[in-house]
């Protein structure tokens, strides 16, 4: 017994050190050999050589070609199997009714999924897989990771701290990461490190110290999931995917040995037929939705790729790309989301509905299955399997090659290393912040951008970078000012028309169209500005019924004679007023008051923010309490 026991801890200890020390050495190797020139030189030659097409061409090929696969959706997923299929020399088409955006899952800001724990727990408990080819296949558990080399322009490691509430959940967590970091061959720079009470002060100082016990830090792999979707979409037309976005399908038919595939595209308001072998689609769980509140935060309460993970409040903080944001999965509306987003930091800073951007509020179906539609039937299977595999296997399809996906490189990294920023400051004259700003969502391509860049600033353009990212987003498919807008993130109600005046030239709109475009965009934009409404509305009022209308009358007096010609009052006025109240009120009930408030202008005060001041210190005089009690009195014996 004792010589098959330290067999197991020999061995288990080998295969650790192996696993620690050989791949160190290993990712050291790589990383220093991956972008020499000779390394970029030979990425650049196993670049596709194909080209997106004009909108009109694709709509002609897709008409008259017999195609092999047919993907339809737009998420992450179905991309990936549109390039892996054309890849392989598939004959391939991949038709979404949105921007190639719809039911992009945003699973890595939700706190369940924070380090590989979870996710290998949630590979175990996935019925629809065999327990062996769930164990073999363990690393597809952190497929994240994949886009460290796929997207290195896009993707980038943030440093998670998962804040642990209790003693019970510590040890658990650290083991449970710990050991799913080797299940999923996670590269030991990345590994689990346990952090207590003392070091996550020095992360998270605004955090009370009381709500946790300790913490976890892991590493996770954050991205910009709309731009990997769309550098994937590129990628696959590159290999000759047949790409076309605001296309619906309406109408499946079967005939002796294909599918005729109705569709109605939403442009140019038509319709026309497709044919194929394989109609390829994602089956969501629609009982199952997760719903996704998201504010921008200030971005020192989070450090440069960073993030912040609290379970029990199911609340991820991340800051990637210079930019904070908080995410919440939770049914609460988002004036409630921000009060207890506002409660988590309140130590030594106060979070003002100024500070934040309600930036998204996602409710997303959860896939579940791959569904294969042919001439002869239905099949469906696990979304965790490769749909090219079963689709070559169970159609009897013979791709021309195997798969290339372990080996492609997104669209964007081919010629892409760390120094391309420096590189584009000196040669083309950019801020270094304008340099990465190109880089992080272009990739190589923005060496072109660039050069287009300069010659914009030097003819005057009113916004260069706006015009030159204009530009590219019709390259890259944009069919409408709307999805330019969602694209870009663009703020400035302003900037719309010139985005559209922009698009007209480009795609060659009538004056009619681009006025129809223009119109709708301004429409979404308004949608947008409906998410901040719930700044305009105070905190959900004090409950205090027996609060006279006389002290409210005298308060809303008070506030009146001392407001200046915008509607506001000054802190130093407030601070007045509590000086000359007729009782005493202590510091130590006025600054919870004080935080209780939101002052969405630094140091401002509206009048309802004024008057729920004052009611919440509001203290009875004795001859109050009694003239009530006497009061109740009389009421009770009348009834």
């Amino acid at each position: 017994m004792a010589n098959i026991i330290g067999k197991l801890v020999f061995g288990g200890g080998a295969v650790f050190l192996g696993y620690k020390f050989g791949n160190s050495t290993i990712d050291s190797f790589s990383q220093n050999s991956k972008y020499t020139e000779k390394k970029i030189h030979e990425r650049m030659r196993m670049k596709p050589g194909g080209t997106i097409e004009n909108r009109s061409k694709i709509i002609d090929s897709l008409k008259s070609e017999l195609l092999d696969v047919l993907v339809v959706g737009g998420n992450l997923k179905a991309s990936r199997a549109a390039l892996d299929s054309a890849s392989r020399g598939l004959k391939t088409g991949l038709i979404d009714s949105e921007d190639f955006d719809s039911s992009i899952d945003l699973h890595f800001r939700n706190s369940k999924h924070t380090g590989s724990f979870p996710k290998v727990i949630e590979r175990l408990k996935n019925n629809n897989m065999d327990l062996m080819e769930k164990i073999l296949n363990m690393e597809n558990a952190e497929e994240n990771l994949q886009y460290l080399k796929s997207a290195p322009h896009l993707a980038s490691v943030t440093n998670m701290l998962i804040l642990i509430p209790n003693w019970s959940d510590f040890s658990l967590q650290y083991a449970g990461n710990k050991l799913s970091d080797v299940l999923v061959n996670k590269p030991p720079k990345f590994s689990t490190k346990l952090m207590f009470k003392s070091d996550v002060m020095k992360t998270v100082p605004w955090c009370d110290p009381e709500s946790f016990v300790g913490g976890v830090e892991v590493s996770e792999v954050l991205f910009d999931i709309n731009r990997v979707n769309l550098a994937t979409v590129i990628s696959a037309a590159q290999w000759g995917s047949l790409n076309l976005n605001n296309c619906k399908v309406v109408n499946v038919e079967k005939k002796d040995d294909f599918l005729l595939v109705g569709l109605e595209d939403k442009i140019a308001d038509v319709c026309y037929e497709v044919k194929t072998k394989v109609l390829l689609k994602i089956d969501n769980e629609e009982n199952r939705t997760e719903s996704r509140i998201c504010f921008t935060i200030p971005n020192f309460l989070v450090q440069e790729n960073r993030g912040v993970s609290f379970p029990d409040k199911k609340m991820t903080m991340f800051n990637n790309s210079n930019q904070a944001t908080a995410c919440f999965n939770v049914e609460l509306e988002i004036r409630e989301t921000f009060e207890e987003l506002k409660k988590m930091i309140n130590k030594q800073y106060v979070l003002r509905k100024g500070d934040v951007v309600t930036q998204t509020t996602n409710s997303n179906h959860k896939p579940i299955k791959w569904e294969i539609f042919s001439s002869n039937d239905k099949i469906t299977f696990d979304i965790q399997k490769n749909p090219v595999d079963e689709i070559c296997g169970s159609q009897k399809l013979e791709p021309p090659r195997a798969s290339q996906m372990s080996d492609i490189t997104l669209e964007g990294g081919h010629g892409w290393f760390p120094s391309l920023g420096l590189s584009l400051c000196s040669r083309y004259g950019l801020s270094y912040a304008e340099a990465q700003h190109l880089i992080g969502k272009y990739g190589d391509q923005a060496t072109n951008l660039a050069k287009l860049f300069q010659e914009k600033k030097v003819g005057n353009t009113n916004n260069p970078m706006l015009e030159v990212e204009v530009i590219q987003a019709c390259k890259e498919m944009a069919q409408t000012v709307t999805q330019v807008l969602k694209r870009m993130n663009i703020q400035n109600e302003c900037e719309i028309t010139y985005v559209g005046d922009i698009m007209g030239k480009q795609l060659g709109w009538t004056d009619k169209f681009k006025e129809n475009q223009i119109r709708a965009a301004n429409e979404y934009f308004h949608s947008l500005l409906k998410k901040e409404e719930w700044k305009t509305f105070s905190v959900k009022n004090l409950e205090c019924d027996d609060i006279d209308e006389k002290f409210i009358n005298l308060q809303q007096e008070k506030f009146r004679t001392n407001a200046n010609n915008s509607g506001l009052i000054q802190h130093g006025q407030l601070e007045n007023i509590l000086e000359n109240h007729k009782l005493y009120i202590s510091e130590q009930i006025i600054d919870p008051v004080l935080r209780g408030i939101d002052i969405e202008r630094n140091g401002e005060y509206t009048e309802n923010e004024f008057l729920e001041i004052m009611k919440r210190i509001h203290v009875k005089t004795p001859e109050e309490v009694v003239k009530n009690h006497v009061q109740n009195i009389i009421d009770s014996e009348i009834k």
